[in-house]
């Protein structure tokens, strides 16, 4: 639990703090699949998405994009990938081969998750996705 909570709040301070029963069953889940992984057969890697980031846990999409065709005309297209997350789709599309695949996500935690997945899953010759971490220029909107 206590690896858990880190993991979503970052080490604990000197105040109490207090949630609901739901909340520490979402951060030890999130915890569980961030540790363990998650396989995606499409993009060929295995997901560790952070706390607070969209986690792929239906097929359903990412099958549609890997299986969806390419613009006609354009051997090798740049495709942008808008909200991230943990990068699954900028993965497929680099796997496809797509020239670049920039991505971008206003939550930190999910540039990070995005980074590794498309490290992870790019095969040689296949593409090579840009990473751009962090919100953009003047921050994230609040």
């Amino acid at each position: 639990m206590r690896a858990a909570r880190e993991h979503a709040y970052g080490k604990p301070g000197e105040a109490t703090t207090l949630v609901s029963l739901p909340e520490p069953l979402g951060v030890i889940g999130a915890y569980e699949w961030h540790r363990k992984g998650i396989d995606i057969a499409a993009s060929g890697a295995r997901l560790h998405p952070a706390y607070g980031v969209f986690a792929p846990t239906r097929d359903e999409y990412v099958d549609l994009v890997a299986q969806a065709p390419l613009p006609y005309g354009i051997e090798h297209p740049v495709v942008f990938d808008i909200g991230t997350g943990t990068g699954v789709l900028a993965a497929v599309l680099a796997r496809r081969g797509a020239r670049e695949v920039p991505a971008t996500d206003i939550n930190p935690r999910a540039c990070g998750a995005r980074g590794r997945t498309c490290n992870g899953s790019v095969s040689p010759g296949s593409g090579s996705p840009r990473p751009i971490s962090g919100p953009p220029a003047g921050g994230a909107p609040t």
